[in-house]
């Protein structure tokens, strides 16, 4: 039911956002990009909870646990010193339990024909990742798979699985991240090199 649920959610959100062409129109659990973490949490939550990305300290994010409709959690991603907390990336996150990573590639397959679907006049590219290791684990035994669409004004949207091997203790997941431009390429040209 959560799967339809968020597929619905999903075709409903990325409508208006094809008929806007503006990613800041697209919403999860009631955020967009743009706006002022503040909005959402205090300073003292920010500074507690922040956790810095890559090798450079450009970006943290914050990781948000609440009662929402249809993810199990929302990370927010932040440039570091920006005094009016303008939110850069923003994912829904939905957690799999007990190692059941098949039904999220099965949403993700769903999510991504609908994406495919409704984005079509504004998708500059599509690529799909296919199963590699995730950057993250040294190891190279966790995997991400997913599906990445550029937008025509450099945004993007990002649909994938991460299955995470026992020893990174995280839980497996499914994510829908949409990413400004100037993120998008600090991760691509900055973040892990």
């Amino acid at each position: 039911m959560k799967r339809l649920l968020l597929i619905l959610i999903l075709t409903l959100s990325f409508q208006t956002l094809a008929r806007s062409d503006d990613l800041r129109d697209f919403q999860i659990e009631g955020m967009s990009i743009g706006d002022s973490l503040l909005n959402y949490v205090n300073i003292e939550y920010i500074n507690n909870d922040k956790a810095y990305l890559g090798n450079n300290n450009k970006y943290y994010t914050i990781l948000l646990k609440q009662d929402y409709q249809t993810f199990d959690a929302i990370q927010l991603t932040i440039q570091d010193k920006d005094k009016n907390y303008i939110i850069k990336s923003l994912t829904g996150k939905i957690f799999y339990n007990n190692n059941d990573i098949s039904e999220c590639y099965k949403l993700l397959d769903n999510i991504s024909l609908e994406l495919s679907t409704i984005l079509k006049d504004i998708i500059a590219s599509k690529d799909a990742t296919g199963r590699i290791a995730h950057v993250a684990d040294k190891t190279g035994n966790s995997t991400t798979e997913g599906i990445f669409f550029s937008l025509d004004k450099g945004d993007s949207v990002y649909v994938y699985c991460t299955d995470w091997s026992d020893k990174m203790n995280y839980t497996d997941n499914l994510k829908v991240q949409i990413r400004t431009k100037m993120y998008t390429d600090w991760l691509r040209d900055e973040a892990y090199n």
